[in-house]
């Protein structure tokens, strides 16, 4: 995006031209879908060490099971 793109009005604020309006709404929502990848890859982090956990508590059930039979 150059400098000449960007047009103000005589307040100071953006005028969003269809070219810069485009532009901005592809860099949102490539900002959305990384911060939603990234948050996926957290939730699967999370599960797969919940995951882990119950394993290690199961197993230690069964052998506690064992030694106790």
């Amino acid at each position: 995006m150059s400098q000449e793109t960007i047009k103000f009005d005589e307040n100071g604020n953006f005028i969003f031209d269809a070219e810069l309006e485009s532009q901005w709404m592809e860099l949102h929502r490539d900002i959305q879908n990384e911060y939603r990848a990234e948050k996926r890859n957290r939730v699967w982090a999370l599960l797969a060490c919940v995951g882990g956990a119950v394993s290690i508590a199961y197993l230690g059930l069964m052998t506690f099971a064992v030694l106790i039979a």
